[in-house]
Protein backbone atom coordinates (compact mmCIF):
# COMPACT_ATOMS: atom_id res chain seq x y z
CA UNK A 1 0.00 0.00 0.00
CA UNK A 2 1.22 3.54 -1.01
CA UNK A 3 1.95 6.15 1.68
CA UNK A 4 -1.48 9.31 1.23
CA UNK A 5 1.42 11.57 -0.30
CA UNK A 6 2.69 9.40 -2.60
CA UNK A 7 -1.56 8.96 -3.60
CA UNK A 8 -1.83 12.55 -3.89
CA UNK A 9 1.23 13.10 -5.76
CA UNK A 10 0.39 10.87 -8.02
CA UNK A 11 -3.44 12.03 -8.31
CA UNK A 12 -2.12 15.84 -8.55
CA UNK A 13 0.20 14.54 -11.89
CA UNK A 14 -2.33 12.68 -13.39
CA UNK A 15 -4.75 15.71 -13.08
CA UNK A 16 -2.43 17.99 -14.82
CA UNK A 17 -1.66 15.22 -17.51
CA UNK A 18 -5.23 15.20 -18.35
CA UNK A 19 -5.60 18.92 -18.88
CA UNK A 20 -5.44 20.40 -22.56
CA UNK A 21 -2.86 23.22 -21.31
CA UNK A 22 -0.25 20.08 -20.87
CA UNK A 23 -1.22 18.24 -24.41
CA UNK A 24 -0.26 21.87 -26.02
CA UNK A 25 2.51 22.15 -24.43
CA UNK A 26 3.81 18.84 -24.78
CA UNK A 27 2.99 19.13 -28.73
CA UNK A 28 4.81 22.86 -29.06
CA UNK A 29 7.72 21.89 -26.99
CA UNK A 30 8.12 18.62 -28.78
CA UNK A 31 8.12 20.09 -31.93
CA UNK A 32 10.61 23.51 -31.44
CA UNK A 33 13.35 21.82 -29.24
CA UNK A 34 13.08 18.94 -32.20
CA UNK A 35 14.01 21.55 -34.78
CA UNK A 36 16.78 23.37 -31.91
CA UNK A 37 18.53 19.85 -31.39
CA UNK A 38 18.85 19.81 -35.35
CA UNK A 39 20.21 22.80 -35.54
CA UNK A 40 22.43 22.42 -32.57
CA UNK A 41 23.58 18.66 -34.00
CA UNK A 42 24.87 20.62 -36.78
CA UNK A 43 26.75 23.49 -34.96
CA UNK A 44 28.45 20.38 -33.45
CA UNK A 45 29.60 18.88 -36.61
CA UNK A 46 32.83 18.97 -38.17
CA UNK A 47 31.17 19.94 -41.22
CA UNK A 48 29.97 23.48 -39.31
CA UNK A 49 30.79 26.25 -41.40
CA UNK A 50 30.12 30.34 -39.83
CA UNK A 51 27.91 30.60 -43.38
CA UNK A 52 25.64 27.71 -42.75
CA UNK A 53 25.46 28.04 -39.08
CA UNK A 54 23.84 31.62 -39.27
CA UNK A 55 21.44 30.85 -41.49
CA UNK A 56 20.57 27.52 -39.53
CA UNK A 57 20.00 29.82 -36.69
CA UNK A 58 17.95 32.78 -38.70
CA UNK A 59 15.72 29.76 -39.85
CA UNK A 60 15.45 28.38 -36.33
CA UNK A 61 14.31 31.94 -35.13
CA UNK A 62 12.03 32.46 -37.82
CA UNK A 63 10.51 28.68 -37.40
CA UNK A 64 9.77 29.22 -33.62
CA UNK A 65 8.21 33.14 -34.41
CA UNK A 66 5.84 31.70 -36.80
CA UNK A 67 4.58 28.93 -34.91
CA UNK A 68 2.12 31.41 -33.38
CA UNK A 69 0.58 31.31 -36.80
CA UNK A 70 -3.39 30.66 -36.52
CA UNK A 71 -2.28 27.21 -38.24
CA UNK A 72 0.28 25.74 -36.26
CA UNK A 73 -1.20 26.81 -32.98
CA UNK A 74 -4.43 24.65 -34.22
CA UNK A 75 -2.16 21.68 -35.18
CA UNK A 76 -0.89 21.84 -31.31
CA UNK A 77 -4.46 22.05 -29.73
CA UNK A 78 -5.18 18.93 -31.85
CA UNK A 79 -2.58 17.10 -31.00
CA UNK A 80 -2.55 18.47 -27.76
CA UNK A 81 -6.34 16.95 -27.42
CA UNK A 82 -4.75 13.73 -28.88
CA UNK A 83 -2.84 13.48 -26.02
CA UNK A 84 -4.62 14.51 -22.95
CA UNK A 85 -8.16 13.47 -23.73
CA UNK A 86 -9.39 16.86 -22.87
CA UNK A 87 -11.36 18.88 -25.85
CA UNK A 88 -11.48 22.38 -23.86
CA UNK A 89 -8.63 24.35 -22.34
CA UNK A 90 -9.24 24.90 -18.43
CA UNK A 91 -11.26 28.34 -17.61
CA UNK A 92 -9.37 30.54 -15.40
CA UNK A 93 -11.18 31.06 -11.97
CA UNK A 94 -11.48 34.52 -11.10
CA UNK A 95 -12.06 35.75 -7.54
Amino acid sequence: MQKKATQVEANSITKALTKLETGFLTAFWSCVLKKTNMTIKHFQSKKADLGSSVSLLQSLSEFVGMQRDGNEFEEFVEVGKELSGASEFFAKRTK
